[in-house]
């Protein structure tokens, strides 16, 4: 009877250790969740500001059409979203291969 207790308090103990890895690996996905987060975050202001430098040297440039200024607007959009979306797709895979890690 007393080896069946100490077997169930190591069982016990077992249990509350993985917990505790998983514990420690949720925060760490967190972490590196956040992280992505904040560089996405930061590359979209980045981006936004760029743009507007952009727009305010082709206020000083050779006047153009409204047609050509329309599809260089177009243009910048189509990168500034393209950046965007990649940014977001390494988060996503960051996010995901976390929660493989933790399966």
């Amino acid at each position: 009877m007393l080896e069946d207790t100490k077997s169930q308090g190591r069982g016990i103990a077992e249990l509350g250790s993985g917990f505790n890895n998983k514990r420690k690996t949720a925060a760490s996905a967190a972490r590196i969740m956040d992280e992505q987060r904040r560089i996405a975050c930061a590359e979209t202001g980045r981006l936004t500001k760029d743009s507007g430098k952009q727009k305010e040297s082709f206020k000083f440039k050779l006047p153009i059409s409204s047609y050509e200024a329309a599809d260089v607007r177009a243009e910048e959009v189509r990168v500034i979203e393209a950046r965007i979306k990649a940014t977001a797709q390494k988060e996503a895979a960051a996010v995901k291969e976390k929660q493989q890690s933790l399966s």
